[in-house]
């Protein structure tokens, strides 16, 4: 269940990603991945 609801979620940012943050370099879009990882381990609805 939560690997379906991970790719749904990637699924749908990926394009937002792509779009607002085209002008990065990979590692500014890594680190930008980073912290959201990091905020989303945080979260206390998280599964």
């Amino acid at each position: 269940m939560r690997k379906q609801i991970a790719d749904a979620v990637a699924g749908r940012v990926q394009p937002l990603l792509e779009h607002e943050f085209r002008g990065l370099t990979e590692n500014g879009r890594e680190a930008v991945l980073a912290a959201v990882r990091r905020r989303a381990r945080s979260c206390p609805w998280r599964m």
